[in-house]
């Protein structure tokens, strides 16, 4: 199939097309409109203003940067939970847009790959903080059970953090954490050491 053809076959999506339930609240509308759309055109995503006149109910298309668009992009992120438990669907956004995975694949590639990007940039940043503390001192016996934590040494934490962090970053080897793609097999030798660093 010839580009052209992929792109007269690609099914389009309007927001006036979505069957808006009004008794639901914003949250429920927006999990609902991004399930709905990724049944009737896989993958393809819908910009925040489009999400904004689906779920408002609105006949016209409101600006990118409209005081209303800006409150629905922020009740975007927040719907991730309903659209997980109710939908079984990860939420997939670029800054733009957002759209439901369609499979289990885009979950894993786009969802999962940047939440455990979270967890070790978190880990970092938990580490450089319990330095901090270290330095500047804790009085042990306010926080006895933090204060145990913090005498461990970096190689220590890793024995504690490492074995379940470790298996789940060499599970997602072949995915760069950054975008999502799958890495070559020399890509994936290359990350092996950084990722365990």
């Amino acid at each position: 199939m010839t580009a052209m053809n992929e792109e007269a076959t690609k099914i389009i999506v309007s927001p006036r097309q979505f069957p808006l339930v009004s008794d639901h609240g914003i949250g429920q509308r927006i999990a609902s409109l991004l399930d709905w759309a990724a049944r009737i055109a896989p993958g393809q995503p819908l910009s925040y203003a489009e999400i904004a006149q689906a779920v408002l109910g609105l006949r016209f298309r409101l600006g990118g940067s409209s005081d209303l668009t800006l409150a629905i992009r922020e009740d975007v992120y927040g719907c991730r939970d309903r659209l997980a438990t109710k939908f079984s669907r990860a939420l997939i956004t670029d800054g733009n847009t957002a759209r439901a995975s369609v499979d289990g694949a885009e979950a894993f590639r786009f969802r999962l790959v940047r939440d455990v990007s979270k967890l070790q940039g978190g880990l970092t940043k938990m580490l450089q903080t319990r330095q901090v503390i270290t330095a500047q001192g804790l009085d042990p016996l306010d926080f006895p059970g933090f204060a145990a934590f913090c005498g461990l040494t970096d190689h220590e934490m890793t024995e504690e953090l490492g074995p379940s962090l470790g298996r789940l970053l060499r599970a997602l080897d072949h995915v760069d954490l950054s975008t999502g793609e799958i890495r070559s097999p020399g890509e994936r030798a290359a990350a092996a050491g950084r990722l365990l660093n």
